[in-house]
């Protein structure tokens, strides 16, 4: 065989693995562009939903900071109900069953004794529930 035509068959071999790597190379980096094309898309549409919802739960905290602060000028204005720092102590609670067996209303009971009305109506609950099982939940 002729040493050119042996010497040319494998430059032919050769370019034409080059080529063949630098259309791989380029199928590659087409390949990359577009997926980091399609990763900023994602990303974008991301941030876009981040900054939207940030906008959202910041004026959802502004209204309810609103919402808080009308709420504290309110209960400013109400004042509290008196309450007795200790609640209440068995005296006061023997002349509430009294008053209560009298036929008293809650609100009287508070008022006459400077407690509030839940405290009242608690132990108008638990005299109701005492006297079901038959026994006195206080001394009279």
């Amino acid at each position: 065989m002729n040493p050119f035509l042996q010497e040319t068959g494998f430059t032919i071999i050769i370019l034409a693995l080059v080529a063949l790597g630098l259309s791989l190379c380029t199928f590659l980096f087409a390949a990359c562009k577009r997926e980091i094309w399609a990763t900023r898309s994602a990303m974008r549409s991301v941030d876009e939903t981040v900054a939207a919802l940030s906008v959202r739960l910041m004026n959802e905290v502004a209204d309810l900071n609103t919402r808080v602060k009308s709420s504290e000028d309110r209960a400013a204005m109400l004042g509290s109900a008196p309450t007795s720092a200790y609640g209440m102590n068995p005296a006061k609670r023997a002349q509430a069953v009294r008053m209560m067996q009298h036929g008293a209303e809650p609100a009287t009971i508070a008022a006459a004794l400077a407690v509030c009305v839940p405290e009242i109506e608690l132990l108008a609950s638990v005299e109701a529930l005492a006297s079901m099982t038959g026994q006195g939940a206080t001394r009279s």
